[in-house]
């Protein structure tokens, strides 16, 4: 008779872990109560907190780093070449520039001609800042 629950019982915790991972939060919170209910438990690999230190445990532990590592280590090896296929076809990186060349010169002019920094910020609609970056780059844009 007991064999008869027994088996009821595990049938029942694979029920729900089958339908516990392939549903969505709210449901597996129901999956759960109705496990507690039933007083179902669901096993896992690690059950005791003794196999925690257990050599099987220890080598799933390094088993599973050494994925995570060789998958980052995947992931930025396609990056960079992406990003160097991406170079090669002419894409260019980064923020476009909020003044042109043209424009660059000329408000590097009106600097050397005395005109304040935020006025020549103003009538190029930048900010201060951008023009003093100018001023710092001087050598790139002349």
């Amino acid at each position: 008779m007991f064999e008869h629950v027994a088996q009821k019982k595990v049938s029942e915790a694979r029920r729900v872990a089958v339908q516990f991972s392939a549903s969505s939060k709210p449901s597996r919170r129901r999956e759960s109560e109705y496990s507690r209910k039933r007083r179902i438990h669901l096993a896992s690999v690690l059950s005791t907190p003794s196999e925690i230190g257990s050599p099987a445990c220890l080598i799933l532990a390094a088993l599973v780093g050494y994925i995570a590592r060789k998958t980052r280590e995947d992931i930025i090896r396609r990056t960079t070449a992406g990003r160097e296929r991406a170079r090669a076809n002419g894409v260019k990186f980064g923020r476009k520039p909020k003044l042109s060349p043209a424009q660059r010169r000329q408000a590097l002019a009106r600097r050397a001609a005395g005109e304040s920094q935020s006025a020549v910020a103003r009538s190029f609609q930048v900010s201060e800042s951008t023009i003093s970056r100018l001023e710092q780059d001087r050598a790139n844009y002349q």
